[in-house]
């Protein structure tokens, strides 16, 4: 039988296995950034480490190390991994052999369970099985199957991709092809290919009729499988059901083919079906993975977290789609921690990914992703839909509804900025909203087809209130947010009234601390809240390249002497606004009830003459 047993969670070696626990030890104990250092030399960079990477050549760093995480990730060549994974890939060793390495640095004692026999053969074997029922599926992928897939617009190299197969019409065609390979029932049952029958018969095939679509985990190992009808009957799916091989909150269908891709790209797509997962992949966009024929569960989020900060979760534009993206919204919370979020990105009404991506194109998909909205634009939009913000019953109730939502988020800093986000947006909106306005639903009572951001902290970039030099100066800093430390202290003074500029300044000024600014942990979050665009409007409308080209400005240190001799400036013209209001305050009756007074006062300020005042 085919199948070599393989378990990244419980090391071999020795007598037996190490437990789970020791190994969850050895994790907790070991410094990432320690176990680097002895390959790597590091520079610390804001929260991060940096160096150049040592799997493959090159001159820059983009070899980061998150310490508190507990990974590192090459933006080069895609590296990733934990401490494990570094020294599997840097000394060439076992799993097994990185957690006794490891165990040693941690000083961490490994006490070896004594491996069951008999549950090491039900391994191997269901594997076994799993994967020689893979072999016979695609074995019988043949006429009218094929052409089905072909006529699905699958090239023959996607198909053999992602191991496609077809299960005959036969009530054990299967059964009987594996027990001639030794496969017993038991094996077959606990692997979930064959059921037993309700009428005390013989056990038969599981999936019977339908194209079929092998789920394998990181390994590259079949551990379950989706069949899909081609005659429009129903169940259109059959997924298989929970085994000892297959838990499905464990695994998201194409993440196997897919990370690597998310990795290189910084891109991660969640779709609803098999068919978007390859439809995509054929069409250039490798990144996309699926839940297993149920909507996508909190656990699974969580699991594709570990590749990508902020997955885009691409779902139909109907009703249905949107309803889905409220649940899922809700159901994240408990799992949400510092630095992870999703986007959402909507469909053409009557299309799904796979059908839009074949009739459009892969630059066409990719503008519905830069339309996304995050997941705090969703739960802002489900807490205030059917409210009226201008009545005091619609203002509590709302208000009620955001701590009863907050109050599931676990993660305490990720709870305490969620509150102040969500309400920020509810006063922000009753203060813009139109006077004698009846009804405070417009843009509220679900999602439109063209969904706009709420107003408030995602309102429109334009700040009537913001001078032009105070929006120049915001440019520059996002211009190179390096020079952000040097000029924290007066970029923080600069007041914008409540909008966007005040919300990316905020922003901003989170990732500034003692030891620096952390720039790719910024631009990451800038992304991850859906500021890219405004950043690059800001930029456009103060022309600050244009301006910095002109002034010959080009390294940081030029940049922050310019920005603080700009905001000088600035302080200086507002110290004059401030003298003459001064005089006003002292004199105002007297100027405004005398016309001959306020002719003197203009005309001694136009000669420079002092008027600050003498009792």
């Amino acid at each position: 039988m085919n199948g070599k047993p393989h378990n990244n969670n419980f090391g071999q070696g020795g007598s037996g296995l190490i437990p789970r626990e020791t190994i969850d030890e050895i994790r907790n104990r070991v410094s990432i950034a320690e176990v680097v250092r002895g390959h790597v030399q590091l520079k610390r960079k804001g929260r991060d480490l940096w160096g150049c990477c040592p799997f493959h050549n090159e001159k820059s760093p983009s070899f980061q190390v998150r310490d508190a995480e507990g990974y590192y990730h090459c933006f080069g060549c895609g590296a990733h991994g934990n401490a494990f994974d570094f020294v599997q890939q840097i000394q060439g060793l076992t799993f097994p052999d990185a957690v006794e390495y490891l165990a040693g640095k941690a000083g961490v004692t490994i006490r070896r369970e004594k491996a069951n026999p008999v549950k090491q053969k039900q391994k191997v074997d269901g594997f076994g099985a799993l994967e020689r029922a893979t072999v016979h599926f695609e074995r019988g992928l043949k006429g009218e199957a094929l052409d089905y897939l072909y006529n699905r617009g699958l090239s023959k190299e996607t198909i053999n991709t992602f191991r496609l197969g077809y299960a005959p019409d036969e009530w054990r065609e299967l059964k009987t092809a594996l027990t001639a390979e030794s496969y017993n029932d038991k094996i077959m049952l606990d692997t979930g290919l064959i059921r037993t029958s309700d009428k005390g018969g013989e056990p038969y095939d599981t999936f019977r009729g339908r194209v079929m679509f092998p789920i394998q985990d990181m390994q590259g190992r079949p551990v379950a499988f989706g069949g899909r009808v081609m005659d429009g009957s129903e169940p259109k799916y059959l997924n298989s059901s929970e085994t000892p091989f297959f838990k499905k909150s464990n695994i998201l269908y194409g993440l196997y083919h897919a990370a690597p891709q998310i990795r290189r790209t910084e891109q991660a797509i969640i779709v609803e079906g098999y068919m978007d997962v390859i439809g995509l992949y054929q069409h250039g966009v490798q990144t996309a993975v699926a839940p297993m024929g149920t909507a996508i569960t909190e656990d699974q989020v969580a699991l594709l977290w570990r590749y990508n900060d902020a997955p885009f979760v691409c779902l139909d534009g109907d009703s249905a789609g949107r309803k889905a993206a409220s649940r899922l919204a809700q159901r994240v919370l408990r799992v949400l921690t510092t630095g992870k979020g999703l986007r959402f990105a909507w469909m053409p009404e009557g299309e799904d990914p796979d059908s839009f991506i074949a009739a459009q194109g892969a630059d066409a998909f990719n503008e519905v992703l830069k339309n996304a909205v995050t997941l705090e634009d969703v739960l802002w939009q489900d807490l205030t839909d059917g409210y009226d913000l201008k009545t005091g019953h619609g203002r509590a109730a709302v208000e009620k509804a955001i701590a009863d939502t907050v109050s599931q988020i676990q993660d305490e800093l990720v709870r305490k900025h969620m509150n102040g986000a969500l309400r920020d947006r509810m006063w922000q909106t009753i203060r813009q909203a139109p006077q004698g306005s009846q009804n405070q639903k417009a843009g509220q009572k679900g999602f439109n087809k063209n969904f706009k951001k709420p107003a408030g902290p995602v309102g429109p970039t334009t700040d009537r209130n913001a001078g032009a030099v105070e929006q120049v100066l915001l440019a520059l800093v996002l211009h190179n947010t390096a020079v952000l430390e040097g000029v924290g202290e007066p970029f923080a003074r600069l007041n914008f009234s409540a909008g966007r500029l005040q919300y990316l300044q905020e922003q901003l000024l989170k990732f500034l601390s003692p030891t620096g600014v952390d720039t790719s942990g910024l631009e990451a979050h800038l992304r991850m809240a859906g500021l890219e665009s405004d950043v690059l409007d800001l930029k456009k409308r103060t022309g600050v390249e244009k301006l910095l080209a002109d002034n010959n400005i080009s390294e940081k240190h030029e940049l922050e002497r310019f920005w603080l001799s700009l905001y000088a400036e600035t302080e200086a013209s507002r110290s004059k606004k401030r003298a003459t209001a001064a005089f006003l305050e002292r004199g105002g009756e007297n100027v405004a009830n005398d016309l001959d007074a306020w002719q003197k006062f203009k005309a001694a300020k136009l000669k420079g003459i002092d008027v600050g005042g003498s009792d």
